[in-house]
């Protein structure tokens, strides 16, 4: 038996070049769930994750996915309502097979919701319902809450109309926040989404001015070194981490710092090209935690250069081939704050129709 996952992220592609602590929520959710498919339904949905044959590879179904949301969107703008919002960001289908071995498709919808939302329930419901009507297949739906509100937990929708009829739609849910009274438990497991999931509570649990997430954030740092992971999920894990949890610009320095340290002692790599640019003036000085002037004008110009560089390369791997005057826009723009805005609104785009003019 086939099984599709439908990843919705709210509110959360690969790793692509320029991926940081600035990038969106919904963005690295999004990612931890493509890259960690497995840790994750593992730890979120064990049952779910106990029926997959996992000798056959996961596939990436995402046009057939934007395709339906397309002709969806069009169909409420037909009607005078909005295609816009917050469904954009649904985005990611996957096709795995299952241990029971039938050829007919059984879809897997997966939804991640980051703030209380009315009529989400309704909205879970008609997601079921244009999937399994695409597909001809019943569609087995799980919604994971990152919200930061405890009470907050749906977990069905019903809906009754003219003659008294009725649907339903009961959905397993995981609730993030629900996992803060198993921290020693996540922190000591061997799967990679254990720590990502503590970094998701301590983001909601602290600002980020606050030495408490500055402290959470260098812990799970060193914690990941001594895993018994390959450098890759390492890599990417860290990367997660360093978005997911955002520290204002001078600590983020610091931290940045620190890590280049545990990088060297530890022989990794997980510090980009673009990091170690900003770092090296401190790092040759002894000046580790100082906020020096040329390290930041370093990591500013690091950073401007990379994006330069790699939004064309993103841009074309998801939205098709870009115009040559549009990559000569890109390679003149100064600005960090816009190249980043650039770059965050190409990972959530759907057609080059979303991405604005230079």
């Amino acid at each position: 038996m086939l099984s599709c996952l439908h990843l919705c992220s709210l509110g959360g592609p690969a790793i692509a070049p320029g991926f940081s602590h600035r990038t969106p929520w919904d963005v690295v959710w999004k990612e931890a769930l493509t890259r960690l498919f497995r840790f994750a339904l593992e730890l979120l949905f064990p049952a779910a994750a106990a029926d997959v044959d996992w000798s056959h590879p996961v596939e990436v179904l995402d046009k057939e996915l934007r395709t339906m949301l397309r002709t969806r969107n069009r169909a409420q703008r037909g009607k005078g309502r909005s295609g816009r919002g917050r469904t954009r960001f649904v985005d990611h289908l996957v096709q795995v097979k299952l241990l029971t071995g039938e050829l007919e498709p059984i879809l897997m919808h997966l939804e991640v919701q980051s703030s209380r939302e009315t009529g989400f329930d309704k909205r879970v419901y008609l997601y079921h319902s244009w999937l399994t009507g695409m597909h001809g297949e019943l569609v087995a739906t799980l919604v994971i809450l990152s919200d930061p509100d405890p009470i907050w937990r749906p977990t069905h929708y019903r809906g009754t109309y003219t003659g008294g009829g009725a649907v339903t739609l009961e959905f397993p849910v995981a609730k993030i926040l629900e996992f803060e009274s198993r921290l020693d438990e996540l922190l000591e497991s061997d799967n990679p989404f254990a720590l990502f999931k503590v970094a998701c509570i301590k983001a909601l649990r602290s600002s980020s001015e606050s030495q408490e997430r500055f402290d959470w954030k260098t812990q799970l740092t060193e914690l990941l070194i001594d895993k018994p992971w390959d450098e890759a999920t390492k890599v990417t894990l860290f990367q997660m981490l360093d978005a997911v949890m955002i520290l204002p610009e001078a600590r983020q320095r610091v931290f940045a710092a620190r890590a280049a340290k545990l990088q060297e002692a530890n022989e990794m790599k997980f510090i980009t090209p673009t990091d170690q640019i900003a770092l090296k003036d401190a790092r040759l000085e002894g000046k580790i935690e100082g906020r020096i002037e040329g390290e930041t004008k370093g990591w500013v110009r690091g950073q401007v250069e990379s994006l330069r560089e790699n939004l064309p390369l993103i841009a074309g791997g998801r939205l098709g081939p870009c115009l040559p005057e549009w990559v000569e826009r890109v390679h003149r723009l100064e600005s960090l704050e816009e190249l980043t805005e650039l770059r965050n609104r190409i990972l959530l785009a759907e057609s080059w129709a979303e991405i604005p003019s230079l």
